[in-house]
């Protein structure tokens, strides 16, 4: 099952690659504190694998296997009818599961919601931000923001959080469709702040988790 990929964070590219993210359009939508949940979808089988960004579950995992049944309750029948119609044969869904109190990774034991936040499918790659948000109308998804150039005012109004309906974490910018995709996130300086009072002395958990 292909694994989600690690997004760079803008305060941590190069001039090179700003130069380049400041160039052309992209679509930014609300990043969701929570951990990544990957799921399998085949014309066969359905929905039939499921994981974290580093293992498989099932829905008798601890803590994760409640966004098994998540899945399967609010999201199976729809999407699979999206797919049939596509006539797609082989996709893998990209969720992110939290909670109320969850943050940077961690969860406590409350009730979870899932949110979907990317498709890849086997034979194309990952789908356009036009595609997610379409999909957006369809099943609950991590909700567009913005669209267009990235300016340095969109950069502080997310960095401050000003940015309307945005929530606490901050934004993922996409442009591109398959091996085209192109990505990079930006956070906000509250939730930074919360994270390195969190990791305390460990600088090296602060840079993984930012």
């Amino acid at each position: 099952m292909k694994d989600y990929p690690s997004i760079p964070n803008i305060d941590s590219v190069s001039a090179r690659q700003m130069i380049k993210i400041l160039k052309g359009t992209w679509a930014g939508s609300d990043k969701i504190d929570g951990s990544t949940i990957r799921a399998e979808w085949t014309q066969r089988e359905k929905f039939y694998k499921f994981g974290t960004s580093h293992h498989l579950i099932d829905r008798t995992s601890p803590l994760f296997g409640e966004a098994v049944d998540l899945i399967e309750k609010d999201f199976a029948e729809k999407l699979g009818i999206q797919f049939e119609m596509d006539h797609v044969k082989r996709a893998v869904v990209y969720f992110e599961f939290f909670g109320p109190h969850s943050f940077a990774g961690s969860h406590i034991d409350e009730p979870h919601k899932v949110l979907l936040i990317d498709l890849s499918i086997y034979d194309k790659g990952f789908v356009s931000p036009i595609t997610l948000f379409k999909l957006e109308k369809l099943v609950p998804s991590a909700r567009a923001l913005c669209g267009g150039p990235v300016t340095q005012e969109l950069i502080d109004q997310i960095k401050n959080r000003t940015l309307p309906k945005m929530t606490f974490e901050g934004v993922v910018f996409k442009r591109g469709e398959g091996t085209s995709r192109e990505w990079f996130k930006c956070k906000s300086r509250d939730w930074l702040e919360k994270l390195r009072v969190v990791c305390g002395p460990d600088k090296e958990k602060f840079q993984r988790l930012r």
